[in-house]
Order: C-alpha cells, then structure tokens, then sequence
C-alpha cells in the first residue's frame, strides 16, 4: 500500500486563488493523501470555498481558527498529521498533478528523508536554484551548507519530508519573513539522504497579497533574528558561510525600505543597528559579494541618501517595465 501524504495548506483571504489550489491537490494522481486545510480567521469567502471542498472529498480535513498566523498555522498541521510524509502547499498556487507521485517514486525508492523540488515557477517565469541535473541525491550536511549561500530551496512547499524528520521540529512563530529559512535548516542539520528534482512541478503565484508584496514592517524586520536563532541552535556552524545570508536578509529589508513609502523612522534605525552588528563579520567573509558589503557600509553612513537612490532607481525600473509593456 502506498504510503501517506499529508499535505498541510494555510489559508487566509485567498478567495481568489484557494479554489484552483485546492483542485490541484485533489487532482494528484498520487491518490493516498491527506489534505490538511488549515483555516486562519478568513474574512473573506475563502471559509465558505474551503467547507464546500470538505464536503466533496473525504480526505480533506478543515481545521478553522482564530488568526494566528502562517507559522501557527503550520504548526498546527503538522501535529494533526497522519501520513508518513508531509508537504506544504500555499493556498494562492498549484501543483503539477504528478508532483507527489514522481517525487514519493524517488524518495522510496532511494529510501530519502528529504524530497526538494530544484526548479519551478513563478508566474510562468522559470527559476532554477539548483544544477540542471534533472535527479540527484546528497546528504543533510552539504543541502544546508548550500542553504548558508541560498543555493538550496528555502520555502516549505518546495519540500517533501519523512514525517519522522519534523516531528519534534515547528516554525517559530516570532519569525514572519524568511521563516521558512530556519525551519529548514535545522530539518537539514538531521537529514542523511536528499533526494532534489529538478522539474516544473510547482506555481507559485506572486500578486500583491503575497507577503513578498507587503510594505515593510515589524514582522517582517523579525528575519534579521534569524542569524542568531541559527548561531544558537549549531555549534557547528560555518560562521564566514553564513554571514552571505545574514547579509542577504539586510539588504532585502533596505531595498524593501526604498520600496515603499514607510513613515516609521524606527525602522530605518532597526535596519542600520542590525548592519552595524554585522559589519564587522561580513567585511572579513569571502562569502559576501563586495556589492553587498558596499551597500551595507553605505547605508550605515548615509542612510537616508541610500535608499533615495534605491528609490529612484526601482522607480525608473517600473516605468521602463510599463513602457516595454
């Protein structure tokens, strides 16, 4: 008998894509799965798709809550599951419908704790994060030596596990932005084998009520702990390795900062405090690119003026994109 799959999907406010992602799933030719649907204080008609969908299909179960976030939510999946195997999905995309059946093919038959999906895409436009090698295998402590440099998928949908691997593991629910990053470090740090395929199997939808898409905020300043947490958790780490993502997750905040029209001075002084800690060990990594180290140092001494001139050129960007199209 085919083992289970356990495929957890968050939802909130997804009225708009929920019913195409949920079909998605249904339609798996892999057919032992168990869909977790897990309702997070919707307010719009995403309830009402998501009790509908209960209702046709037996294997769906719908847990509603109060809005607790994405992590929570999770969480919360991965504690009702009963499969041997758990996946995410997010409730604005799509999965191939062989997605389980051609990954579970491979992980059983390679005996793998960890299946990752090395390419899909977003808004029919390709990204490959890993080698054109269609099928390949390697062991937890090369995957998240990879993950230091954001060679390796960091997002939880991007991922099949063991349910025996993230067990007594959860998302922590103090990080909003790059959360996914730590969960998977750590399941990686207990992984023996790895099995990546490199197909099309995935669709992220990126649209505007994407997380991605959302002004700059205190959640979202939450990924610059994620450095720490890491530090913490692994005496092993590779510190020099690690200071190109800790690099990565400021410069993404600063470039968020020039994005948006963010009144809140505060967080340009929570950005420049985090840079000032970092700058020190990103001068001295081999791993940072000199762009990024000469960002950050920009940004320390002039600020205001750094992310003027982000601005100005994003708004050139978005006018030249309009023009083209």
């Amino acid at each position: 008998m085919e083992s289970k799959i356990s495929v957890i999907v968050p939802v909130y406010n997804s009225e708009r894509f929920v019913s195409k992602c949920i079909e998605s799933i249904i339609n798996q030719i892999y057919l032992n799965l168990e869909i977790i649907i897990i309702n997070d204080g919707s307010t719009d008609r995403s309830t009402q798709i998501c009790e509908y969908y209960a209702k046709i299909d037996s294997r769906i179960i719908l847990i509603n809550k109060q809005n607790s976030g994405v992590s929570d939510s999770r969480n919360i999946g991965i504690k009702v599951a009963s499969g041997e195997y758990i996946g995410f999905v997010d409730s604005d995309d799509t999965i191939s419908s062989n997605f389980y059946f051609n990954l579970m093919e491979l992980m059983v038959s390679n005996n793998s704790d960890v299946g990752v999906l090395g390419n899909y895409l977003v808004n029919t436009r390709n990204i490959s994060i890993l080698t054109n090698q269609e099928t390949y295998f390697l062991d937890g402590i090369e995957a998240k030596s990879r993950l230091l440099t954001l060679e390796f998928p960091t997002s939880l949908w991007a991922y099949l596990y063991k349910k025996e691997i993230i067990t007594n593991q959860e998302l922590n629910g103090q990080i909003h932005f790059f959360e996914d990053f730590d969960f998977n470090y750590r399941v990686l740090t207990s992984a023996k084998k790895i099995t990546v395929l490199n197909k099309h199997y995935y669709f992220y939808n990126s649209n505007e009520y994407n997380v991605n898409s959302e002004s700059l905020s205190g959640r979202k300043l939450t990924c610059l702990e994620i450095y720490n947490l890491i530090l913490n958790f692994d005496e092993r780490l590779d510190i020099e390795k690690a200071q190109f993502f800790r690099s990565h997750f400021a410069i993404s905040m600063i470039i968020n900062l020039s994005k948006h029209s963010v009144t809140e001075k505060d967080y340009k002084k929570d950005i420049r405090r985090e840079c000032v800690t970092m700058i020190s060990d990103i001068t001295k990594s081999s791993w940072v690119p000199l762009a990024y180290k000469l960002l950050i140092v920009m940004f320390i001494v002039f600020p205001s003026l750094t992310t003027k001139l982000l601005s100005i050129k994003y708004t050139r960007k978005i006018k030249s994109e309009g023009t083209k199209n």
